[in-house]
């Protein structure tokens, strides 16, 4: 199965850490009985899925569908085999908290600024505002919301980016998440 993972990881051209291939290849092994009848292009790739979010590095939706799409494999196939290992391993689904310090990372953004995010996503799960949205859309928005506390200007555009979500999205989930921060944004007049 190992050979299918460095296959998906080829045809997708990206390089995964060595410690990622390794454990996909793990995962694949561990938990062939709960993928039967999956193909292996999609359990390789729900092997790297789930890899990724163990090392630290969950991937967003929009990669997932972005693999899905250049490997002519389903979405849905590769979200099911996700739930399958994660169930059969013990893993949670990846949270917004996951998420904060990979986007903060990627903006260089200072510790203070991760925490105020984190707690942003504490208080928008408390008040109902993260179920059924995107880890890393509600992640990207709270890093946008806590910087702008912080008086750091960052452009939705970049903060998109470093979440790999779209604008529009983060738009909506800051709009979502603006009556937790201490932000005073006119999103309408500026939304760069």
């Amino acid at each position: 199965m190992t050979e299918e993972v460095t296959r998906v990881i080829n045809a997708l051209l990206i390089a995964p850490p060595e410690e990622v291939t390794k454990k996909a290849g793990e995962i694949i092994t561990r938990c062939a009985h709960v993928l039967y009848g999956f193909n292996t292009t999609v359990k390789a790739l729900a092997a790297l899925y789930v890899a990724s979010m163990l090392s630290g590095r969950p991937w967003s939706r929009r990669t997932i569908l972005k693999y899905c799409e250049a490997l002519y494999v389903r979405a849905h196939k590769v979200y099911e085999a996700s739930r399958r290992i994660k169930r059969a391993l013990g893993i949670a689904s990846p949270r917004p908290e996951h998420f904060v310090d990979v986007v903060a990372t990627k903006l260089g953004l200072p510790p203070a600024v991760r925490e105020r995010a984190k707690v942003i996503v504490r208080a928008a799960r408390l008040v109902g505002l993260v179920s059924g949205k995107g880890p890393s859309t509600v992640a990207a928005a709270a890093v946008y919301l806590a910087a702008r506390e912080a008086g750091i200007s960052l452009c939705q555009k970049d903060v998109a980016a470093a979440a790999d979500v779209t604008e529009i999205t983060l738009r909506r989930r800051i709009n979502d998440l603006l009556p937790l921060s201490s932000a005073r944004l006119s999103l309408d007049a500026h939304p760069h």
